[in-house]
Protein backbone atom coordinates (compact mmCIF):
# COMPACT_ATOMS: atom_id res chain seq x y z
CA UNK A 1 0.00 0.00 0.00
CA UNK A 2 1.47 3.24 -0.55
CA UNK A 3 1.16 6.28 0.81
CA UNK A 4 1.65 10.34 0.02
CA UNK A 5 3.32 11.89 2.76
CA UNK A 6 2.58 15.66 4.06
CA UNK A 7 4.66 16.92 7.09
CA UNK A 8 4.27 20.33 8.57
CA UNK A 9 6.81 22.89 10.28
CA UNK A 10 10.01 21.43 8.77
CA UNK A 11 10.70 22.64 5.59
CA UNK A 12 14.29 22.57 4.31
CA UNK A 13 15.98 26.16 3.69
CA UNK A 14 18.85 27.10 1.59
CA UNK A 15 21.79 28.53 3.88
CA UNK A 16 23.47 30.08 1.25
CA UNK A 17 23.88 29.84 -2.81
CA UNK A 18 28.09 29.78 -2.16
CA UNK A 19 28.43 29.46 -6.18
CA UNK A 20 25.64 31.56 -7.38
CA UNK A 21 23.33 30.80 -9.89
CA UNK A 22 23.15 27.00 -10.98
CA UNK A 23 26.54 26.19 -10.48
CA UNK A 24 27.49 23.60 -7.70
CA UNK A 25 29.81 24.66 -4.69
CA UNK A 26 29.39 21.35 -3.60
CA UNK A 27 29.77 21.76 0.09
CA UNK A 28 29.71 17.98 1.45
CA UNK A 29 32.75 16.58 -0.80
CA UNK A 30 34.90 16.48 2.57
CA UNK A 31 32.97 16.46 5.02
CA UNK A 32 31.41 18.51 7.60
CA UNK A 33 32.68 19.30 11.50
CA UNK A 34 31.53 21.33 14.26
CA UNK A 35 33.82 23.31 16.14
CA UNK A 36 34.04 26.68 18.65
CA UNK A 37 30.16 26.93 17.77
CA UNK A 38 30.58 26.99 13.87
CA UNK A 39 30.25 24.48 11.42
CA UNK A 40 32.79 23.91 8.73
CA UNK A 41 33.41 22.46 5.72
CA UNK A 42 35.21 22.77 2.11
CA UNK A 43 33.01 24.22 -1.17
CA UNK A 44 34.52 26.27 -4.10
CA UNK A 45 32.75 29.28 -4.79
CA UNK A 46 33.70 29.18 -8.45
CA UNK A 47 36.24 32.02 -7.62
CA UNK A 48 38.47 30.44 -4.75
CA UNK A 49 38.83 26.83 -5.94
CA UNK A 50 37.57 24.40 -2.97
CA UNK A 51 38.47 26.40 -0.11
CA UNK A 52 37.73 26.12 4.00
CA UNK A 53 34.27 27.70 4.85
CA UNK A 54 32.01 27.88 7.77
CA UNK A 55 28.76 28.70 8.76
CA UNK A 56 28.19 30.19 12.53
CA UNK A 57 25.43 30.40 15.02
CA UNK A 58 23.62 33.12 13.45
CA UNK A 59 23.66 30.97 10.50
CA UNK A 60 26.13 33.57 8.56
CA UNK A 61 28.02 31.26 5.38
CA UNK A 62 31.75 32.64 5.13
CA UNK A 63 34.91 31.81 3.54
CA UNK A 64 37.33 30.84 6.16
CA UNK A 65 40.51 31.23 4.44
CA UNK A 66 41.54 31.14 1.17
CA UNK A 67 44.61 28.58 1.58
CA UNK A 68 45.68 28.23 -2.02
CA UNK A 69 45.63 32.00 -3.55
CA UNK A 70 43.63 32.11 -6.81
CA UNK A 71 41.29 29.69 -8.43
CA UNK A 72 43.07 26.52 -7.42
CA UNK A 73 41.99 24.34 -4.35
CA UNK A 74 44.17 23.85 -1.05
CA UNK A 75 40.80 20.72 -0.66
CA UNK A 76 40.86 21.15 2.87
CA UNK A 77 39.94 17.27 4.47
CA UNK A 78 40.34 15.14 7.34
CA UNK A 79 38.59 17.68 9.98
CA UNK A 80 39.69 16.60 13.57
CA UNK A 81 38.75 18.64 16.87
CA UNK A 82 41.97 18.80 19.02
CA UNK A 83 43.28 20.80 22.28
CA UNK A 84 40.88 23.38 21.28
CA UNK A 85 41.49 23.26 17.37
CA UNK A 86 40.44 22.89 14.23
CA UNK A 87 43.22 20.03 12.53
CA UNK A 88 43.16 19.11 8.84
CA UNK A 89 45.01 18.55 5.64
CA UNK A 90 45.01 21.15 2.90
CA UNK A 91 47.44 21.92 -0.23
CA UNK A 92 48.81 25.92 -0.06
CA UNK A 93 50.51 25.12 -3.69
CA UNK A 94 53.89 26.02 -1.93
CA UNK A 95 54.41 22.88 0.42
CA UNK A 96 52.24 20.29 -0.72
CA UNK A 97 49.45 18.83 0.80
CA UNK A 98 50.06 19.21 4.54
CA UNK A 99 48.94 19.61 8.35
CA UNK A 100 47.01 22.61 9.02
CA UNK A 101 44.71 23.66 12.74
CA UNK A 102 42.55 26.39 12.92
CA UNK A 103 42.66 28.14 16.22
CA UNK A 104 39.64 28.85 18.69
CA UNK A 105 40.86 32.89 17.26
CA UNK A 106 39.92 32.15 14.17
CA UNK A 107 43.44 31.87 12.97
CA UNK A 108 44.74 29.24 9.89
CA UNK A 109 47.97 28.19 10.16
CA UNK A 110 50.10 25.84 8.70
CA UNK A 111 51.10 23.20 11.22
CA UNK A 112 54.40 21.49 9.98
CA UNK A 113 55.67 21.06 6.56
CA UNK A 114 56.34 17.61 7.18
CA UNK A 115 57.40 16.46 3.66
CA UNK A 116 59.58 19.68 2.86
CA UNK A 117 59.05 21.98 -0.16
CA UNK A 118 56.27 21.00 -2.95
CA UNK A 119 55.85 17.56 -2.08
CA UNK A 120 53.11 16.12 0.15
CA UNK A 121 53.05 14.46 3.46
CA UNK A 122 48.97 14.00 2.80
CA UNK A 123 48.44 13.65 6.61
CA UNK A 124 45.55 11.23 7.09
CA UNK A 125 43.69 9.25 9.56
CA UNK A 126 43.64 11.84 12.49
CA UNK A 127 42.73 10.61 15.80
CA UNK A 128 43.22 11.66 19.22
CA UNK A 129 44.92 9.79 21.63
CA UNK A 130 46.40 10.38 25.17
CA UNK A 131 45.90 14.03 25.29
CA UNK A 132 48.31 13.97 21.63
CA UNK A 133 46.70 13.89 18.17
CA UNK A 134 47.90 11.00 15.81
CA UNK A 135 48.47 10.13 12.51
CA UNK A 136 49.97 8.96 9.46
CA UNK A 137 52.26 11.12 7.28
CA UNK A 138 54.84 10.31 4.51
CA UNK A 139 58.09 11.63 4.48
CA UNK A 140 59.94 9.87 1.11
CA UNK A 141 62.52 12.44 1.36
CA UNK A 142 64.27 10.37 4.33
CA UNK A 143 64.23 7.11 3.79
CA UNK A 144 60.54 6.26 3.84
CA UNK A 145 56.99 6.70 3.22
CA UNK A 146 53.94 6.35 5.80
CA UNK A 147 54.86 6.27 8.94
CA UNK A 148 53.28 7.13 12.74
CA UNK A 149 53.37 10.71 13.87
CA UNK A 150 51.40 12.94 16.25
CA UNK A 151 50.50 16.45 17.46
CA UNK A 152 51.07 16.95 20.94
CA UNK A 153 49.42 19.66 23.63
CA UNK A 154 51.78 22.08 22.64
CA UNK A 155 50.77 21.89 18.95
CA UNK A 156 54.34 20.55 17.74
CA UNK A 157 54.42 17.63 14.95
CA UNK A 158 56.78 15.11 15.13
CA UNK A 159 57.65 11.63 13.63
CA UNK A 160 56.53 8.81 16.91
CA UNK A 161 58.24 6.21 15.10
CA UNK A 162 59.82 4.82 11.94
CA UNK A 163 58.09 1.19 11.77
CA UNK A 164 59.97 0.44 8.72
CA UNK A 165 62.61 2.15 7.66
CA UNK A 166 62.99 1.89 4.46
CA UNK A 167 61.57 3.42 1.00
CA UNK A 168 57.62 1.45 1.39
CA UNK A 169 56.66 2.99 4.93
CA UNK A 170 54.48 0.64 7.62
CA UNK A 171 51.91 2.87 6.37
CA UNK A 172 49.84 2.83 10.00
CA UNK A 173 46.13 3.12 9.48
CA UNK A 174 43.04 2.43 11.27
CA UNK A 175 43.94 3.90 14.86
CA UNK A 176 41.54 3.01 17.34
CA UNK A 177 41.71 3.66 21.28
CA UNK A 178 41.26 0.68 23.50
CA UNK A 179 41.87 -0.37 26.78
CA UNK A 180 44.33 2.62 27.58
CA UNK A 181 46.22 1.71 23.97
CA UNK A 182 45.96 2.97 20.67
CA UNK A 183 45.43 -0.24 18.06
CA UNK A 184 46.63 0.18 14.48
CA UNK A 185 47.73 -1.91 11.62
CA UNK A 186 51.03 -1.35 10.28
CA UNK A 187 53.48 -3.09 8.53
CA UNK A 188 57.14 -4.07 9.53
CA UNK A 189 58.68 -5.39 6.42
CA UNK A 190 58.94 -8.63 8.50
CA UNK A 191 55.45 -9.59 9.38
CA UNK A 192 53.39 -8.49 6.62
CA UNK A 193 50.43 -5.94 7.81
CA UNK A 194 49.19 -6.60 11.38
CA UNK A 195 47.82 -5.54 14.17
CA UNK A 196 50.11 -3.02 16.59
CA UNK A 197 49.50 -0.85 19.02
CA UNK A 198 51.17 2.14 21.03
CA UNK A 199 51.10 1.91 24.94
CA UNK A 200 50.06 4.93 26.94
CA UNK A 201 54.12 5.84 27.13
CA UNK A 202 54.16 6.59 23.35
CA UNK A 203 55.94 2.77 22.37
CA UNK A 204 54.69 1.11 19.69
CA UNK A 205 54.63 -2.86 19.49
CA UNK A 206 53.17 -5.64 17.39
CA UNK A 207 50.16 -7.22 19.26
CA UNK A 208 50.25 -10.65 17.18
CA UNK A 209 51.44 -11.77 13.95
CA UNK A 210 47.74 -13.23 13.12
CA UNK A 211 49.10 -14.71 9.47
CA UNK A 212 52.01 -15.60 10.09
CA UNK A 213 55.95 -15.78 8.13
CA UNK A 214 55.54 -12.43 6.58
CA UNK A 215 51.61 -12.91 5.04
CA UNK A 216 49.35 -10.14 6.17
CA UNK A 217 46.67 -10.67 7.99
CA UNK A 218 45.17 -7.22 6.67
CA UNK A 219 43.03 -6.24 10.13
CA UNK A 220 40.51 -3.34 9.73
CA UNK A 221 36.99 -2.36 10.90
CA UNK A 222 38.32 -2.11 14.86
CA UNK A 223 34.99 -1.47 16.82
CA UNK A 224 35.26 -1.68 20.62
CA UNK A 225 32.15 -3.19 22.32
CA UNK A 226 31.95 -5.24 25.45
CA UNK A 227 34.90 -4.64 26.89
CA UNK A 228 36.94 -6.23 23.61
CA UNK A 229 38.15 -4.70 20.43
CA UNK A 230 36.50 -6.58 17.91
CA UNK A 231 37.98 -6.58 13.88
CA UNK A 232 38.24 -8.22 10.73
CA UNK A 233 41.49 -10.12 9.97
CA UNK A 234 42.95 -12.85 8.20
CA UNK A 235 44.64 -16.05 9.53
CA UNK A 236 45.22 -17.59 5.98
CA UNK A 237 43.02 -20.85 7.01
CA UNK A 238 40.11 -19.51 8.47
CA UNK A 239 40.24 -16.54 5.55
CA UNK A 240 38.66 -12.98 6.72
CA UNK A 241 36.72 -13.90 9.82
CA UNK A 242 35.56 -12.02 13.51
CA UNK A 243 38.61 -11.55 15.61
CA UNK A 244 38.82 -9.62 19.22
CA UNK A 245 41.46 -8.35 21.41
CA UNK A 246 40.32 -8.49 25.42
CA UNK A 247 40.73 -6.54 28.18
CA UNK A 248 44.29 -8.86 29.07
CA UNK A 249 45.29 -7.88 25.33
CA UNK A 250 44.95 -11.50 24.03
CA UNK A 251 43.94 -11.77 20.37
CA UNK A 252 41.49 -14.39 19.33
CA UNK A 253 39.12 -15.79 16.50
CA UNK A 254 35.73 -15.50 17.62
CA UNK A 255 34.10 -17.43 15.27
CA UNK A 256 34.74 -18.96 11.78
CA UNK A 257 31.22 -17.68 10.26
CA UNK A 258 32.28 -19.25 6.59
CA UNK A 259 34.78 -22.21 6.68
CA UNK A 260 37.04 -22.36 4.46
CA UNK A 261 40.31 -23.04 3.97
CA UNK A 262 43.61 -22.16 2.09
CA UNK A 263 44.92 -18.39 0.86
CA UNK A 264 42.85 -16.99 -1.27
CA UNK A 265 41.64 -13.68 -1.09
CA UNK A 266 37.84 -14.48 -1.68
CA UNK A 267 37.86 -16.60 1.71
CA UNK A 268 35.91 -16.07 4.83
CA UNK A 269 32.80 -14.16 5.77
CA UNK A 270 34.24 -10.65 5.27
CA UNK A 271 32.15 -9.76 8.66
CA UNK A 272 31.52 -5.24 8.38
CA UNK A 273 29.37 -2.45 9.35
CA UNK A 274 30.30 -2.91 13.04
CA UNK A 275 27.37 -1.24 15.14
CA UNK A 276 26.86 -1.51 19.15
CA UNK A 277 22.85 -1.97 20.04
CA UNK A 278 21.05 -3.49 23.19
CA UNK A 279 23.73 -4.79 24.44
CA UNK A 280 24.98 -6.51 21.31
CA UNK A 281 27.59 -5.91 18.12
CA UNK A 282 25.42 -6.28 15.11
CA UNK A 283 27.14 -6.67 11.45
CA UNK A 284 27.16 -7.68 7.93
CA UNK A 285 28.87 -11.34 7.44
CA UNK A 286 28.11 -13.94 4.33
CA UNK A 287 28.32 -17.67 5.63
CA UNK A 288 28.60 -19.05 2.41
CA UNK A 289 24.93 -20.53 3.10
CA UNK A 290 22.68 -17.28 3.39
CA UNK A 291 24.98 -14.61 1.58
CA UNK A 292 25.51 -11.50 3.02
CA UNK A 293 23.27 -11.27 6.03
CA UNK A 294 22.57 -9.76 9.82
CA UNK A 295 24.32 -11.52 12.98
CA UNK A 296 25.72 -10.01 16.16
CA UNK A 297 27.79 -11.23 18.40
CA UNK A 298 25.99 -11.28 22.77
CA UNK A 299 27.38 -10.00 25.59
CA UNK A 300 28.53 -13.81 26.42
CA UNK A 301 30.48 -14.09 22.74
CA UNK A 302 28.16 -15.85 20.73
CA UNK A 303 27.81 -15.26 17.20
CA UNK A 304 24.37 -16.08 15.78
CA UNK A 305 22.60 -14.84 12.51
CA UNK A 306 20.01 -13.16 13.27
CA UNK A 307 17.59 -13.22 10.05
CA UNK A 308 18.04 -14.49 6.50
CA UNK A 309 16.32 -11.45 5.64
CA UNK A 310 16.82 -12.95 1.48
CA UNK A 311 16.14 -16.59 1.88
CA UNK A 312 18.91 -18.75 0.32
CA UNK A 313 22.14 -18.24 -0.83
CA UNK A 314 21.46 -14.48 -2.15
CA UNK A 315 22.42 -11.53 0.01
CA UNK A 316 20.31 -9.06 1.84
CA UNK A 317 23.08 -6.79 1.93
CA UNK A 318 22.16 -4.78 5.40
CA UNK A 319 23.87 -1.42 5.82
CA UNK A 320 23.95 1.72 7.27
CA UNK A 321 22.94 0.64 10.33
CA UNK A 322 22.18 3.60 12.71
CA UNK A 323 20.24 3.24 16.93
CA UNK A 324 17.45 5.51 16.80
CA UNK A 325 14.39 4.98 19.59
CA UNK A 326 15.29 1.77 21.28
CA UNK A 327 15.72 0.02 17.66
CA UNK A 328 18.81 -0.56 15.11
CA UNK A 329 17.67 1.00 11.72
CA UNK A 330 19.16 -0.14 8.12
CA UNK A 331 18.91 -0.89 4.72
CA UNK A 332 18.15 -4.13 3.05
CA UNK A 333 16.63 -5.87 0.37
CA UNK A 334 14.59 -9.08 1.50
CA UNK A 335 14.34 -9.93 -2.66
CA UNK A 336 10.50 -9.07 -2.83
CA UNK A 337 10.73 -5.09 -2.17
CA UNK A 338 14.09 -4.26 -2.84
CA UNK A 339 16.10 -2.37 -1.05
CA UNK A 340 14.30 -0.65 1.71
CA UNK A 341 13.84 0.62 5.87
CA UNK A 342 14.49 -2.21 8.45
CA UNK A 343 14.84 -2.50 11.63
CA UNK A 344 15.73 -4.93 14.46
CA UNK A 345 13.51 -4.06 17.57
CA UNK A 346 15.01 -4.55 21.50
CA UNK A 347 14.11 -8.30 21.54
CA UNK A 348 16.21 -8.64 18.90
CA UNK A 349 13.57 -9.51 15.72
CA UNK A 350 14.23 -7.75 12.46
CA UNK A 351 11.55 -6.70 10.54
CA UNK A 352 10.03 -4.56 7.35
CA UNK A 353 9.68 -0.99 8.32
CA UNK A 354 8.52 0.54 5.35
CA UNK A 355 8.22 -0.49 1.60
CA UNK A 356 8.95 3.28 0.86
CA UNK A 357 8.87 2.48 -3.48
CA UNK A 358 6.62 -0.42 -4.13
CA UNK A 359 7.51 -0.45 -6.88
CA UNK A 360 11.69 -0.43 -7.01
CA UNK A 361 14.53 0.25 -4.30
CA UNK A 362 14.05 3.09 -2.33
CA UNK A 363 17.34 3.18 -0.93
CA UNK A 364 17.11 4.80 2.13
CA UNK A 365 20.76 6.31 3.03
CA UNK A 366 22.33 8.59 5.72
CA UNK A 367 20.61 7.95 8.47
CA UNK A 368 20.93 10.60 10.99
CA UNK A 369 19.27 11.38 14.18
CA UNK A 370 17.68 14.80 15.04
CA UNK A 371 15.19 16.73 17.08
CA UNK A 372 13.89 13.15 18.20
CA UNK A 373 13.48 11.15 14.44
CA UNK A 374 15.24 9.43 12.46
CA UNK A 375 16.18 11.71 8.70
CA UNK A 376 17.42 9.69 5.70
CA UNK A 377 17.65 10.28 1.94
CA UNK A 378 15.20 7.75 0.00
CA UNK A 379 13.43 7.58 -3.26
CA UNK A 380 9.72 6.22 -3.53
CA UNK A 381 9.65 6.08 -7.65
CA UNK A 382 7.72 9.24 -7.86
CA UNK A 383 9.53 12.71 -6.28
CA UNK A 384 12.97 11.37 -6.77
CA UNK A 385 15.87 11.04 -3.35
CA UNK A 386 14.62 13.27 -1.16
CA UNK A 387 14.43 13.68 2.09
CA UNK A 388 12.46 11.57 4.70
CA UNK A 389 11.77 11.19 8.34
CA UNK A 390 11.04 8.19 10.43
CA UNK A 391 9.16 9.69 13.96
CA UNK A 392 8.83 8.74 17.52
CA UNK A 393 5.87 6.59 16.61
CA UNK A 394 7.23 4.93 13.38
CA UNK A 395 5.33 6.89 10.83
CA UNK A 396 8.14 7.50 7.59
CA UNK A 397 7.27 10.05 5.83
CA UNK A 398 8.56 12.36 2.87
CA UNK A 399 8.90 15.61 4.82
CA UNK A 400 6.97 18.32 2.84
CA UNK A 401 8.73 21.04 0.79
CA UNK A 402 11.99 19.09 0.04
CA UNK A 403 11.96 19.94 -3.56
CA UNK A 404 16.03 19.29 -3.29
CA UNK A 405 17.65 16.41 -4.69
CA UNK A 406 20.03 13.68 -3.23
CA UNK A 407 20.19 15.50 -0.37
CA UNK A 408 23.55 13.64 1.49
CA UNK A 409 25.88 14.33 4.78
CA UNK A 410 23.33 15.18 7.37
CA UNK A 411 25.22 16.83 10.22
CA UNK A 412 23.36 18.50 13.20
CA UNK A 413 24.58 21.87 14.34
CA UNK A 414 22.72 24.51 16.49
CA UNK A 415 19.78 22.64 16.63
CA UNK A 416 19.48 22.83 13.07
CA UNK A 417 20.23 19.64 10.31
CA UNK A 418 22.27 21.05 7.85
CA UNK A 419 22.77 18.86 4.56
CA UNK A 420 24.06 19.31 1.20
CA UNK A 421 21.29 18.69 -2.02
CA UNK A 422 20.43 20.03 -5.25
CA UNK A 423 17.98 22.02 -6.97
CA UNK A 424 17.53 23.51 -10.97
CA UNK A 425 18.23 27.27 -9.55
CA UNK A 426 20.92 26.89 -7.47
CA UNK A 427 22.92 23.60 -7.83
CA UNK A 428 24.56 21.77 -4.88
CA UNK A 429 24.30 23.87 -2.25
CA UNK A 430 24.27 23.79 1.37
CA UNK A 431 20.87 23.38 2.89
CA UNK A 432 18.95 22.99 6.64
CA UNK A 433 16.26 22.08 8.14
CA UNK A 434 15.38 23.93 11.46
CA UNK A 435 11.88 22.72 13.70
CA UNK A 436 9.68 25.63 14.54
CA UNK A 437 8.72 25.44 18.05
CA UNK A 438 5.15 26.57 17.58
CA UNK A 439 4.12 26.42 14.53
CA UNK A 440 0.05 26.65 13.85
CA UNK A 441 0.10 23.62 10.66
CA UNK A 442 -2.92 24.00 8.38
CA UNK A 443 -2.17 20.86 6.10
CA UNK A 444 -4.57 19.27 3.43
CA UNK A 445 -4.36 15.57 2.03
CA UNK A 446 -4.91 14.56 -1.54
CA UNK A 447 -7.35 12.24 -3.28
CA UNK A 448 -5.62 9.57 -2.54
CA UNK A 449 -3.60 7.50 -0.08
CA UNK A 450 -1.80 10.22 2.37
CA UNK A 451 0.01 10.62 6.13
CA UNK A 452 -0.36 13.96 7.30
CA UNK A 453 1.88 14.46 10.14
CA UNK A 454 1.12 18.08 12.51
CA UNK A 455 3.72 19.19 15.09
CA UNK A 456 4.02 20.83 18.45
CA UNK A 457 1.60 23.83 17.42
CA UNK A 458 -2.23 24.16 16.77
CA UNK A 459 -2.92 21.85 13.85
CA UNK A 460 -5.76 21.56 11.39
CA UNK A 461 -5.33 18.62 9.29
CA UNK A 462 -7.79 17.17 6.85
CA UNK A 463 -7.38 14.11 4.72
CA UNK A 464 -9.72 14.67 2.16
CA UNK A 465 -10.28 11.11 -0.19
CA UNK A 466 -8.60 7.95 0.42
CA UNK A 467 -7.58 6.05 3.04
CA UNK A 468 -4.89 8.63 5.15
CA UNK A 469 -3.25 8.80 7.84
CA UNK A 470 -3.36 11.71 10.12
CA UNK A 471 -1.00 12.93 12.97
CA UNK A 472 -1.76 15.56 15.20
CA UNK A 473 1.54 15.22 17.29
CA UNK A 474 1.58 18.51 20.47
CA UNK A 475 -0.72 21.20 20.30
CA UNK A 476 -4.62 21.18 20.50
CA UNK A 477 -4.94 19.45 17.09
CA UNK A 478 -8.14 19.33 14.57
CA UNK A 479 -7.67 16.17 12.07
CA UNK A 480 -10.95 15.40 9.85
CA UNK A 481 -10.59 11.67 7.83
CA UNK A 482 -12.62 12.94 4.85
CA UNK A 483 -13.70 9.96 2.89
CA UNK A 484 -12.05 7.32 3.12
CA UNK A 485 -11.00 4.44 6.11
CA UNK A 486 -8.66 6.77 8.07
CA UNK A 487 -6.01 6.60 11.29
CA UNK A 488 -6.46 9.72 13.53
CA UNK A 489 -3.83 9.76 16.34
CA UNK A 490 -4.49 12.76 18.44
CA UNK A 491 -0.89 12.96 19.87
CA UNK A 492 -0.95 15.03 23.19
CA UNK A 493 -3.24 18.57 23.75
CA UNK A 494 -6.89 18.86 23.22
CA UNK A 495 -7.75 17.48 19.88
CA UNK A 496 -10.99 17.15 17.96
CA UNK A 497 -11.07 14.06 16.11
CA UNK A 498 -13.63 13.45 13.31
CA UNK A 499 -13.40 9.87 11.05
CA UNK A 500 -15.38 12.10 8.67
CA UNK A 501 -17.09 9.06 6.48
CA UNK A 502 -16.10 6.22 6.14
CA UNK A 503 -14.69 3.23 9.08
CA UNK A 504 -11.86 5.01 10.92
CA UNK A 505 -9.81 4.19 14.08
CA UNK A 506 -8.83 6.99 16.25
CA UNK A 507 -6.63 7.24 19.12
CA UNK A 508 -7.02 10.40 21.55
CA UNK A 509 -3.85 10.30 22.81
CA UNK A 510 -3.06 12.74 26.15
CA UNK A 511 -4.94 15.76 26.72
CA UNK A 512 -8.63 16.08 26.93
CA UNK A 513 -9.87 15.14 23.37
CA UNK A 514 -13.96 15.09 21.70
CA UNK A 515 -14.35 12.31 19.08
CA UNK A 516 -16.92 13.41 16.38
CA UNK A 517 -19.73 11.34 15.93
CA UNK A 518 -22.13 12.22 13.40
CA UNK A 519 -25.48 10.01 11.30
CA UNK A 520 -23.85 8.00 8.58
CA UNK A 521 -20.51 8.75 9.06
CA UNK A 522 -19.56 4.75 9.18
CA UNK A 523 -18.19 2.50 12.00
CA UNK A 524 -15.76 3.98 13.93
CA UNK A 525 -13.41 2.48 16.59
CA UNK A 526 -11.57 4.38 19.22
CA UNK A 527 -8.73 2.50 20.83
CA UNK A 528 -8.08 4.51 23.85
CA UNK A 529 -10.96 6.75 25.26
CA UNK A 530 -10.95 8.11 29.16
CA UNK A 531 -14.45 8.75 30.25
CA UNK A 532 -14.25 12.06 32.60
CA UNK A 533 -11.79 13.19 30.15
CA UNK A 534 -12.55 12.64 26.80
CA UNK A 535 -15.86 13.78 25.45
CA UNK A 536 -17.84 12.22 22.39
CA UNK A 537 -18.96 15.53 20.39
CA UNK A 538 -22.29 13.91 18.63
CA UNK A 539 -23.37 16.62 15.53
CA UNK A 540 -27.11 16.23 14.51
CA UNK A 541 -27.80 13.12 16.91
CA UNK A 542 -29.38 13.10 19.91
CA UNK A 543 -28.18 11.09 22.89
CA UNK A 544 -31.26 9.46 23.43
CA UNK A 545 -31.13 8.06 19.87
CA UNK A 546 -28.18 6.03 21.22
CA UNK A 547 -27.93 2.52 22.49
CA UNK A 548 -25.32 1.31 24.54
CA UNK A 549 -24.11 -2.25 24.49
CA UNK A 550 -21.52 -4.35 26.45
CA UNK A 551 -19.99 -6.39 23.52
CA UNK A 552 -16.94 -8.20 25.03
CA UNK A 553 -14.27 -5.89 26.77
CA UNK A 554 -15.53 -2.92 24.06
CA UNK A 555 -18.96 -1.28 24.45
CA UNK A 556 -20.40 -0.46 21.38
CA UNK A 557 -22.81 2.18 20.34
CA UNK A 558 -25.67 1.88 17.78
CA UNK A 559 -27.90 4.31 15.94
CA UNK A 560 -30.67 2.47 15.59
CA UNK A 561 -29.83 -0.51 14.03
CA UNK A 562 -26.53 0.83 12.44
CA UNK A 563 -23.10 0.33 14.20
CA UNK A 564 -22.10 3.69 14.72
CA UNK A 565 -18.64 3.38 17.49
CA UNK A 566 -17.02 0.81 18.82
CA UNK A 567 -15.11 2.08 22.34
CA UNK A 568 -12.48 -0.56 23.19
CA UNK A 569 -11.07 -1.78 26.32
CA UNK A 570 -14.16 0.08 28.45
CA UNK A 571 -16.35 -0.92 30.67
CA UNK A 572 -20.22 0.25 29.97
CA UNK A 573 -20.37 0.99 34.07
CA UNK A 574 -17.73 4.01 33.35
CA UNK A 575 -19.73 5.32 30.43
CA UNK A 576 -22.62 7.44 30.91
CA UNK A 577 -24.54 10.49 29.80
CA UNK A 578 -21.60 13.06 31.10
CA UNK A 579 -19.77 11.54 28.12
CA UNK A 580 -21.61 12.64 25.11
CA UNK A 581 -22.05 16.41 24.66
Amino acid sequence: MHYSSIQGTLNPELVGDISPGISSSFPDDNGFIVFNNALYFSANDGTNGRELWKVDSSGTVALVSNIRPGSDSSNPSGYTVFNNALYFSANDGTNGNELWRVDSSGTVALVRDINPGRASSDPFDLTVFNNALYFSADIATSGFDDELWKVDSNGTAALVSNIRPNLFGSNPSGFTAFNNALYFRANDGTTGTELWKLDSSGTPSLVRDINPGGNASLPSSFTVFNNALYFQADDGINGYELWKVDSSGTVALVKDIKPTTGRFSLNGSFPNGFTAFNNALYFSANDGTNGYELWKVDSNGTVTLVRDIQSGVNSSNPNGFTVFNNALYFEADDGINGTELWKVDSNGTAALVSNISPSNNSNPFGFTVFNNALYFRANDGTTGSDLWRLDSSGTVARVSGSAVGNPSDFTVFNNALYFEAFDLINGAELWRLVPNTSPDDNLTGTPGRDILLGSNGNDTILGLGGNDRLIGDAGNDRLVGGAGNDTLVGGTGNDILDGGFGNDVITTGLGRDRIVLRRGQGFDRVTDFRNNQDKIDLVGIGFGQLSLQQQRNDVLVKLGRSNVLLIEDTNLRFINRADFV
